[in-house]
């Protein structure tokens, strides 16, 4: 039998298990910004979804959750009408990465 084979399938069967219990990890992101400068289009076309000419504005808080490779990620979309905007402060401590959108 060839040991270079046995150790590629050795390998590859070790990496399949390995990434479904440890390189699995879950990112949290909060987009923020002032009404109207597409924070909803941005988390629908980063979640995969097709591009929508008009889109409702959001009220309140939007989540959108899709897998991205072995990893989840969970999109918080805020909203931008100054009074939503304190509703912010809510998802800071919940999320790692926060994109303030802003429209030029």
């Amino acid at each position: 039998m060839d040991w270079g084979c046995l150790k590629s399938w050795f390998e590859h069967i070790w990496y399949k298990v390995a990434s479904i219990f440890l390189f699995q990890k879950e990112l949290s992101i909060a987009v923020i910004g002032l009404q109207n400068s597409g924070k909803t289009t941005f988390v629908q076309l980063l979640s995969g979804k097709p591009f929508q000419v008009d889109t409702v504005p959001t009220l309140g808080i939007q989540s959108e959750k899709f897998t991205l490779g072995n990893n989840s990620v969970n999109v918080y979309d805020l909203a931008g009408q100054t009074r939503f905007q304190p509703l912010w402060e809510r998802c800071f401590d919940k999320v790692d990465l926060i994109v303030y959108m802003i429209d030029l």
